[in-house]
């Protein structure tokens, strides 16, 4: 069974997915992660359960 190597980028993203998803404020997750709130929405826009409109905190789809 082949298990990927795991580098310290692939914890970092995945606990900004956990954040996100989890429905933590942008803001608070962007400081977090060290990046600005453009950056962040731009690099994990595609967490599946993330619906973000400019100027409001991320919402789980109901």
């Amino acid at each position: 069974m082949y298990i990927p190597k795991a580098r310290p980028y692939h914890l970092r993203h995945a606990a900004v997915s956990l954040w996100l998803n989890a429905g933590a404020p942008v803001t608070q997750v962007a400081d977090r992660a060290a990046h600005s709130v453009n950056v962040l929405l731009r690099v994990y826009a595609s967490c599946s359960h993330l619906c973000v409109e400019p100027g409001r905190f991320p919402h789980r789809h109901s």
